[in-house]
């Protein structure tokens, strides 16, 4: 029985690959509503990429655009939680793009337990908007779901709990295995 409600949320094309096969397993153990903010509006290049991954098309689209994303997805995405806030356990949110960050903003201000992929990536570049935007998210973050144990370092030395941090891998490593599997056909 699916007991869970998580909103899980997209902001550029690339999330969409990355969120492929995560979107799919999460689908077998909880109700999951997509939210897309739109921040890449180009509707072709959407409709086939959602349709190239077999991701169902988002619930609910901010159509946000690329212009000061970061304040009009928090804005809009505060709406959809001011509706849904006491039906859902948590807001997912993956990477370090400008609509993860207005996402985790308003989760944040919701009260609303955030999930951050991809959390205690590091450039050390913070003339990076993504570097700031990492950093941030990180410290708004419930739960961390990172990729290496060096992700996971770099998280606890900003103090986040350890018990708060799981090393899980690349998603995008996971979409390329199994694309490449689906094209490979062995000799008989």
């Amino acid at each position: 029985m699916k007991n869970k409600h998580y909103l899980l949320c997209i902001g550029i094309r690339p999330d969409i690959i990355r969120f492929s096969l995560i979107i799919k397993e999460l689908e077998k153990y909880c109700n999951l509503t997509i939210v897309h903010s739109n921040q890449h509006y180009a509707p072709y290049l959407n409709e086939l990429i959602f349709e190239q991954t077999q991701v169902r098309i988002p619930d609910i689209n901010l159509n946000i655009g690329s212009e000061n994303t970061v304040e009009k997805t928090m804005i809009e995405f505060n709406k959809v939680l001011q509706k849904l806030k006491n039906k859902i356990d948590g807001v997912i949110v993956l990477g370090d793009n400008n609509s993860s960050l207005g996402f985790s903003f308003a989760a944040y201000k919701n009260l609303v337990p955030l999930l951050h992929i991809e959390g205690g990536m590091r450039s050390r570049n913070n003339l990076m908007q993504e570097e700031r935007n990492r950093k941030l998210i990180d410290q708004m973050a419930d739960l961390h779901f990172v990729y290496t144990e060096e992700n996971k370092y770099n998280l606890l030395q900003t103090g986040i709990e350890y018990k708060k941090i799981f090393v899980v891998g690349n998603p995008l490593l996971d979409v390329l295995i199994f694309e490449c599997s689906l094209s490979i056909s062995f000799p008989q």
